[in-house]
């Protein structure tokens, strides 16, 4: 299964929790969200396993692109499965919202 990595140096927003308030507004061209990795894994039948699993494997220090996007944090956007995740304080929250083919993509697609 196809997955995307989302991150932002944004100051507003950069590591922080999800607000209720964001629901309305969110978008990844409004907090400067750009394109970091790209790959394909195993799909759990619980996509918050499968959630879970990239956070590990992008948290280690032998991570794929370590010298193009810090470890995953809060506040970064995972794309799994056509769904939109943000990543929150503890967990993962779903939202909805549109992406803009424009956002960059860095490294190289992992298999």
């Amino acid at each position: 299964m196809k997955f995307e990595i989302y991150q932002t140096d944004n100051s507003n927003i950069i590591f922080m929790p999800f607000k209720e308030e964001m629901k309305k507004s969110f978008s990844l061209d409004r907090y400067g969200y750009q394109k970091v990795f790209e790959g394909e894994c195993q799909l759990s039948t619980n996509p918050y396993i499968t959630l879970e699993e990239i956070f590990t494997r992008f948290n280690r220090d032998d991570r794929p692109n370590p010298t193009t996007m810090r470890s995953l944090s809060i506040s970064d956007i995972v794309i799994l499965d056509g769904r939109t995740y943000y990543c929150d304080s503890i967990g993962f929250k779903e939202i909805s919202m549109t992406i803009k083919k424009r956002c960059r993509r860095y490294g190289n697609k992992q298999r």
